[in-house]
């Protein structure tokens, strides 16, 4: 059988999975989830003779496959960036009929990845991604305050170079927590590092962020809930009036807010380094499930030395030997910990409508084990969006009003300090544990 890969043609003898094909065309995905569908990442335009959807490609847009799970049965079709895979995105919460006409980019510098848009009349054409430059000096924000902007502002212009060298973009927004956009606009980002954390710029308006147009850039809450969160809180329609719901994003850096008739509570939970030095969140959290059910952990991250998956000071957590230490668990449980505790302070007593889980975790494979680790509450309806931020930054691009609608949500945030709380030690003690 015949699979066109880029426009080129390979020959296949039999059933393969696209994400072989690709890695004999050359092209190698990175798995991060170990090909359980869970983390995105391997998304890749595909159409011809293809294997029906599997459950966790159910929502993907029209003409969007996961490269992990997804057969070529015969003859098809697969498309790819060599750059960069399809980011899987929230765009199809997007209401498309809020658009100005015409070309529009919206890029999200996070604190280990950087991903770009283009959108026309609203609807997304296609996806970048590119790795921060940064990374090489810590996975945590508080690492960057001392960085070079100047490398920051190459890396969003070679991202974006295609989508303004090939089509007339009148619209530009650029979304980040608030040291990248410190960094990003040349600012001195020391401030950020040091107790008592001040913001001197809450952005919300328009910068010259070395693009060829100034770009809108939201308005950053706090120092450690930025524009990205405010975006995020703009696709989960945080501004509905009367709804309670919460907003839980989970990566390098986890911020939470959650909604109420008249403001918006938020907190950044001391947590997340774990889940950038260690891996994808997704996988993480699941690894820490299912070395909990089967027994290889105890409550309190213990190693079970008589367990099958327990050698040495390691334990296995998949079948390709993948494995964490005793010091990567406990790492894990701590910003498991912080995540937890920051969700409580910020609700207080109330129980959230619904709560939507933002960053690289979303499955329903993720919520069970949210669920059964303590991260989320087990009766929570749960929706998982991925990047909102950039699909936040997407809408405000694609029409004015949104400009007007995350300053009004900005407006109604509340920061919680929540290093200053004098429960949190005791409480971060008392969620330490699966």
């Amino acid at each position: 059988m015949k699979i066109k890969i880029n426009g080129k043609e390979y020959l296949f003898e039999k059933r393969v999975l696209l994400a072989k094909a690709l890695n004999e065309a050359g092209i190698p995905l990175p798995l991060y989830c170990s090909g359980r569908g869970v983390c995105g990442r391997c998304a890749v335009y595909a159409s011809g003779q293809l294997s029906e959807k599997t459950e966790s490609e159910l929502s993907l847009p029209e003409g969007v496959r996961l490269a992990c799970k997804t057969y070529a049965e015969d003859d098809c079709e697969i498309s790819v960036s060599k750059k960069a895979a399809l980011p899987v995105l929230c765009f199809e919460r997007l209401p498309l009929h809020d658009h100005t006409e015409g070309y529009a980019v919206a890029a999200d510098i996070g604190t280990t990845t950087l991903a770009a848009v283009l959108m026309k009349d609203g609807e997304a054409l296609a996806f970048r991604r590119a790795e921060n430059p940064h990374v090489t000096h810590g996975a945590d924000v508080l690492s960057r305050t001392d960085a070079c902007g100047d490398e920051l502002c190459l890396a969003l212009r070679e991202l974006t170079a295609e989508f303004f060298e090939k089509f007339p973009v009148e619209r530009l927004c650029v979304t980040a927590n608030t040291a990248m956009l410190y960094l990003l606009t040349g600012r001195d980002a020391g401030e950020l590092g040091v107790s008592p954390f001040n913001v001197s710029e809450h952005f919300g308006g328009y910068f010259d962020v070395g693009l060829p147009i100034k770009a809108y850039v939201p308005n950053a809450v706090s120092a450690f809930v930025g524009a990205d969160a405010l975006c995020g809180m703009l696709v989960c329609e945080l501004y509905t009036e009367g709804g309670e719901y919460l907003l839980c994003d989970i990566g390098t850096n986890c911020e939470t807010a959650f909604s109420t008739k008249d403001e918006i509570v938020c907190a950044s939970a001391a947590a997340g380094s774990a889940f950038g030095e260690l891996g994808v969140p997704s996988e993480l959290i699941c690894a820490l499930y299912h070395l909990r059910c089967a027994g290889a952990i105890d409550s309190f991250g213990k190693l079970n030395t008589e367990s099958d998956l327990v050698y040495g000071k390691k334990a296995e957590y998949n079948e390709r030997g993948d494995s964490l230490s005793s010091e990567d668990i406990y790492r894990l449980l701590t910003d498991k910990a912080a995540l937890s505790v920051t969700v409580k302070s910020v609700c207080g007593e109330r129980r959230p409508e619904k709560i939507f889980v933002s960053g690289a975790v979303g499955s329903k494979d993720t919520e069970l084990a949210m669920k059964g680790i303590g991260l989320l509450p087990r009766d929570a309806e749960v929706e998982f969006l991925q990047n909102s931020a950039l699909a936040g930054a997407a809408l405000i691009a694609s029409h004015p009003k949104y400009e007007a609608l995350s300053e009004s949500l900005y407006k109604k945030c509340k920061v919680l300090s929540l290093t200053e709380h004098e429960k949190f030690a005791v409480e971060l003690v008392k969620n330490m544990k699966i």
